[in-house]
């Protein structure tokens, strides 16, 4: 076995994964192209059935055989199989979609896994390269005598990614038998801000959206024999005119918006050509229709399955705020939506405080007995997100409260890992500054909320508290506790309790 040097890791991968897409190029090529997308469209409606058809027995295997660790174990194989399958899956589709083959071999299936497994092993290196130039991993590699490559076992990034897969699997267990039922209240549609900036950026609004993709649903199940459904795309925009009421020029634009097509290069787009890569424009989960030839010979193919998740892949880009706007109005909306989330979450915490035992909460500290809080050199600390107190036990916790979406590669988690815990613009560092603040003006603290100047044996401990499980805490140590809003509550109390015991220690 010969090792790679550590320093030279990421760029044996990149040319691991350029070997990867070159295997892929040279078999597509090869491939005739006709009935070749209807092909992958319908194995990739195969991978939903499926992952559907699991995810509606689950709260009856749970019933079935209880909340064991095993249901948990298989249930994050089975999930970590179907995100590698889709994932290699959609990447075929964006592949063939923009550049057709015009060989002459159909698609077998011994072909199909073939590629299936390239696709695969190529998200796996790309992957592996971010986390380890992103300092997540430290997997080392080895060229072995077969001349294949081998990947040290068991670092922190795979450690803390089968923790985190755990967790979720033990979470999702715990809320199966309930998942399907009625929530109190029926949903809101999307307000006229949320209208507006959507027109903005996109040409159409999010009610036009559901609106076209129902119809474009409606029209395959009408018009087709079979799936995945092909039309003429004149055909399917006109149909959009007719039944919506929409100008040509709107409909074309809702279709361009939506479907993938031919290019020059697949690389010519550059990291939205990525399939590793999330939160990408020219992904197939954005852009569920395919374009097939140019010009008014076009044609249109698209599987009823993956069209209709791709309108909650919308919603969601939108309103979890993590969409890649250029017009000014939706920016404007998505530092709002993210503003309102932020506060919201915020809320949360300060009563999850007083449910864990603390008889004061609150939120948005910006002064306490009227001044603000600033370093010894002068700088403003910024606000504390929330702050519990328990008189009784002497005991005040400050938090600094962070409402993340899910991380989903490690460039997504390395942004996480600066917010939460790297570097002077983190919430880790952050808050060590503000409770050493309330540390440093105890009795002015205690005054101001408590109206009791006396600073004996009272514990001032602090956290951060996230809106999810997340993975930068299970790869970098924090000397202050990061907890899920899930667990907070039972932190809080445990906290207290200590608290009471150890009244007289200042604890971090």
């Amino acid at each position: 076995m010969e090792p790679i040097p550590s320093e030279k890791r990421t760029q044996v991968l990149q040319k691991v994964v350029g070997h990867y897409f070159a295997l892929i190029e040279d078999m597509v090529a090869g491939l005739a192209a006709e009935g070749l997308i209807e092909s992958l469209i319908s194995r990739h409606e195969a991978l939903l059935h499926d992952e559907a058809f699991n995810d509606q027995i689950l709260p009856s295997r749970i019933a079935c055989f209880g909340e064991a660790s095993q249901p948990a174990e298989n249930l994050v194989r089975t999930t970590k199989r179907q995100v590698e399958a889709a994932q290699a899956s959609r990447f075929l589709i964006e592949y063939v979609a923009a550049q057709p083959p015009s060989g002459d071999s159909s698609l077998t299936l011994d072909t199909y896994d073939h590629l299936m497994a390239l696709s695969a092993e190529l998200i796996s290196r790309a992957t592996l390269s971010e986390a380890i130039h992103h300092d997540f991993s430290e997997a080392q590699l080895v060229l072995l005598p077969s001349g294949r490559l081998g990947v040290s076992r068991g670092d922190q990034y795979e450690s803390g990614s089968n923790a985190l897969a755990a967790a979720r699997a033990e979470a999702l267990l715990l809320a199966a038998p309930t998942r399907h039922s009625r929530r109190g209240s029926e949903p809101q549609g999307p307000t006229a801000q949320v209208e507006e900036a959507m027109v903005a950026e996109f040409g159409f609004s999010l009610t036009d959206l559901a609106q076209g993709v129902c119809e474009v649903i409606a029209l395959g199940d009408e018009r087709c024999q079979s799936e995945p459904y092909t039309l003429s795309e004149s055909v399917v925009a006109n149909h959009l005119s007719t039944t919506l009421y929409w100008e040509h020029e709107k409909a074309q634009t809702f279709l361009d918006r939506l479907a993938l097509r031919p290019r020059a290069k697949f690389l010519s787009v550059k990291s939205d050509a990525w399939p590793w890569r999330y939160n990408r424009e020219w992904s197939y989960v954005r852009r569920p229709l395919i374009r097939v030839g140019t010009g008014d010979g076009s044609q249109l193919v698209w599987g009823a399955r993956h069209t209709w998740s791709s309108g909650s892949y919308w919603v969601n880009l939108i309103y979890s705020g993590r969409l890649r706007s250029t017009s000014s109005s939706m920016k404007k909306l998505l530092g709002v939506i993210r503003q309102d989330e932020n506060k919201a979450f915020e809320a949360h915490v300060v009563d999850t405080l007083r449910a864990g035992g603390c008889s004061l909460a609150v939120r948005d500290v910006s002064k306490i007995a009227g001044r603000r809080l600033t370093s010894v050199e002068g700088y403003d600390l910024g606000d504390i997100d929330a702050l519990g107190i328990n008189a009784a036990r002497r005991v005040i916790i400050v938090i600094e409260a962070k409402d993340f979406e899910m991380s989903r590669n490690p460039t997504e988690m390395a942004n996480e890992a600066d917010a939460l815990l790297r570097g002077d613009k983190s919430a880790l560092f952050k808050l060590g500054r503000r409770t050493e603040w309330v540390r440093q003006n105890l009795a002015a603290t205690l005054t101001h909320f408590l109206g009791d100047r006396d600073s004996t044996s009272w514990t001032v401990t602090s956290a951060i508290v996230t809106s999810r499980d997340l993975m930068a805490p299970r790869v970098f140590a924090s000397n202050v506790p990061v907890v899920p809003i899930g667990e907070f509550e039972q932190w809080v109390a445990a906290e207290l309790v200590r608290g009471k015991r150890g009244n007289g220690r200042r604890r971090s």
